[in-house]
């Protein structure tokens, strides 16, 4: 028996770490259920991880990686042995990696997401912020370079489209409205219970985003651990929005779509044509212009120095260490100061009470005795 070799490569910022969660909760079921082995992987505590990178690249010393014939050959004995008939690899490296898989295994096909270019860069503005310390607001030209679709219709033509499963990444179309249930869908993984929407490294409300934004100013990474895992959770706020004015994001709309056009129709994506029209539904989102009021400010801080379990001090050592790289809402370092020093008294003042309280209760047992 011949084995089917399937290699979901993503691209970026299409819902690869919900699918490969996913994936690996239910590698079991997968196998038993579907005929499918999903090689094992690590996952960070986000849910997050590089899928199957490493089932099928070796990663040499200087952590750059090179890919392993052996390894995949160990990757397919596995999967023959378990009695699958499908290996599946996930990983978004694949994506500017996968000449030397589709060489390797001539007959495999690659599964990848078609997403509007417009929402890529947002969404990998969004992750830059969330995770890549970046201060500066959103901004593109208004003819922006659309690499990830150029680079896919780049793999296409020199693969050919017969080795390619392409879906539009459109949650208003996905059943459930989750791209984990339509990964299902295109691999015609029917037998196995269907999943439940999952909300793996999702993005930030807007006023997380630019709390975050904010602290990205002092450049400390358990600090930002702790942000990070706050802000992803903070949901009281505004979820869907733009960060680009509407006559700015009508001037890109009208340079990118002429290619996001051309490339539904040579390859007829399926659904091309609903997931065309829903661009129209996200270009009316609200705009909203960068940067944070003291009060939101305020209000996101005492919930983040409550619950996270931030060290105060480290905080209020950073603050000071860093206080000349602040630029941006410069006044906010103030707020930070303020709050932080009236936690601090409020702190004393209880020791100070329960002090004098246990002292008070030494003396009324004194007297009595």
């Amino acid at each position: 028996m011949s084995l089917k070799v399937i290699i979901h490569l993503g691209p970026p910022k299409t819902g690869s770490s919900a699918i490969q969660n996913w994936l690996l909760i239910n590698r079991s079921a997968l196998l038993a259920q579907e005929g499918v082995y999903y090689p094992e992987h690590t996952v960070d505590t986000n849910g997050v991880s590089s899928g199957n990178v490493e089932a099928v690249f070796e990663r040499n010393e200087d952590r750059s990686l090179t890919f392993s014939p052996e390894k995949l050959e160990q990757s397919l004995s596995e999967a023959k042995n378990k009695g699958a008939h499908t290996l599946l690899l996930s990983s978004e490296f694949f994506f500017k990696r996968l000449e030397p898989l589709f060489t390797a295994a001539p007959d495999a096909v690659a599964l990848a997401y078609v997403r509007d270019p417009l929402e890529t860069m947002e969404s990998g503005y969004n992750q830059g912020v969330k995770r890549h310390f970046q201060t500066e607001v959103f901004d593109v030209p208004d003819s922006p370079k659309t690499g990830t679709l150029d680079y896919l219709d780049k793999l296409i033509g020199q693969f050919g489209i017969s080795r390619f499963v392409l879906r539009a990444y459109d949650r208003n179309r996905f059943t459930n409205q989750d791209v984990v249930s339509d990964f299902c869908e295109a691999l015609n993984m029917t037998k196995i219970s269907q999943p439940q929407p999952a909300n793996i490294n999702p993005s930030y409300v807007f006023e997380a985003l630019e709390f975050k934004r904010w602290f990205n100013q002092l450049p400390d990474t358990n600090l930002h651990h702790l942000l990070d895992r706050f802000c992803q959770g903070y949901k009281n706020g505004q979820d869907s929005f733009s960060l680009l004015s509407d006559a700015k994001r009508s001037r890109v709309r009208q340079n990118i779509q002429p290619q996001m056009l051309r490339f539904v129709e040579r390859y007829k994506l399926q659904y091309g044509a609903v997931f065309l029209t829903n661009l129209t539904a996200q270009d009316k989102r609200e705009f909203r212009k960068q940067g944070i009021s003291e009060a939101v400010f305020q209000r996101l801080l005492l919930e983040f120095l409550e619950h996270s379990g931030v060290d105060k001090e480290r905080l209020e050592v950073l603050l000071w260490e860093y206080k000349q790289n602040i630029e941006k809402q410069p006044e906010l370092h103030g707020v930070c100061t303020k709050i932080l020093d009236e936690q601090r008294i409020l702190k004393c003042n209880k020791r100070r009470f329960t002090l004098a309280a246990f002292i008070k209760k030494i003396k009324t047992t004194l007297k009595g005795l």
